[in-house]
């Protein structure tokens, strides 16, 4: 059975700087790890580059 997350628990360790993942697809135990380095991408001159819209174009990946 895949280990099952409290919301409000998971929303707890996400303000600490938790993240849950598993060790691979085939694993049901969820760790929790801290990356050593974060950073927040500023969004209000955020430019996607051609190059890259092209291949998301190609790969039909739609932004939300």
């Amino acid at each position: 059975m895949i280990q099952s997350l409290n919301p409000q628990t998971l929303i707890q360790m996400y303000k600490k700087g938790y993240f849950p993942m598993a060790e691979n697809s085939l694993d049901k135990k969820i760790n929790f790890y801290k990356p050593l380095r974060r950073f927040v991408i500023p969004i209000n001159n955020f430019h996607l580059p051609k190059k890259i819209f092209k291949e998301f174009k190609k790969k039909n990946i739609h932004l939300k």
